[in-house]
Parts: C-alpha cells; sequence; structure tokens
C-alpha cells in the first residue's frame, strides 16, 4: 500500500472564499499538509467570489507547500482570479477544472 502523503489529495471549493470563509477552508487545508500531502489539487471551479483574504489564504498555503517540498495546483479559477493569480504569483500551477 502506498503512502497517502505520495498521493494527490483533490478538494472542491465552491462558494465564495473570503474573510468569514477562510478559516474553512484553512480548516480543510491543515490537516492535509499536516499529514504530509504532497500535492493538493483545489477545484476552484464552483467559486463565485474571492476576495483578498481568500486570494491571500491561496497563496500562503503555496508558499507553505512550496517550503515542505509539495505542490499546490489550483485547478479551473473563473477568468478574474486566474489573471490575479497570474499577476501576483506567475509560479503558481493553474489547470483546467477537475472532472468528477
Amino acid at each position: 500500500m502506498s503512502d497517502p502523503a505520495d498521493a494527490e489529495v483533490r478538494l472542491a471549493v465552491v462558494g465564495e472564499i473570503d474573510l468569514s470563509t477562510v478559516p474553512v477552508l484553512e480548516a480543510a487545508l491543515s490537516p492535509l499538509i499536516a499529514e504530509g500531502a504532497t500535492r493538493i489539487a483545489l477545484d476552484l471551479s464552483g467559486v463565485t467570489f474571492c476576495d483578498v483574504s481568500g486570494l491571500n489564504r491561496l497563496l500562503a498555503t503555496r508558499r507553505t507547500l512550496d517550503g515542505l517540498g509539495s505542490e499546490l495546483v489550483l485547478h479551473g479559477p473563473c477568468p478574474s482570479l486566474q489573471l490575479l493569480l497570474d499577476v501576483l504569483d506567475p509560479a503558481l500551477e493553474l489547470a483546467p477544472p477537475l472532472t468528477h
């Protein structure tokens, strides 16, 4: 059996990522990071809004994982979020939406 930390962990995010929902996102991501996930794939195709606190959380998660030698991949961000991410962190991996 392979180590779960070696597998890609997929997480779908839906609705808004803002000041009131960032703690929920953090609560979902923290155990994955603590368990040593080497690649976290966030499906953002269901995100309808992302404010600066959400953007900061996504970028901070990427920096944390990068420091641990792990990866964060953002799948299917809306065009406006994709543009911001491209400008603020060109090294962040963006990908098409995940198929379910």
